[in-house]
């Protein structure tokens, strides 16, 4: 909840302020921990490693190997012999 999130303010002001850490100006400390941990919420909040669409996350295909990258680039064609030189 929000107390939770105001608790989070404080930690993290408080570590800005014992790190002597930039605080941008015209901000006090607490509203710059405020806006970088809306920050980091927010980037989490993405799942940036996920599968699919966001709209519709799906796992990730099984056979994630050779096989099917050489179908996808390949338009569904099998990869060609190796050339053997003599």
């Amino acid at each position: 909840g929000e107390d939770g999130f105001a608790a989070r303010v404080a930690t993290k002001a408080a570590e800005l302020r014992a790190s002597r850490a930039y605080v941008p100006d015209g901000l006090s400390v607490e509203e710059y921990a405020e806006t970088k941990l809306r920050e980091e919420d927010y980037k989490k909040s993405l799942d940036l490693g996920a599968w699919g669409p966001r709209f519709k996350r799906t796992a990730a295909p099984g056979a994630f190997g050779k096989a099917w990258v050489a179908s996808f680039w390949m338009g569904g064609k099998p990869p060609p012999p190796p050339v053997r030189y003599e």
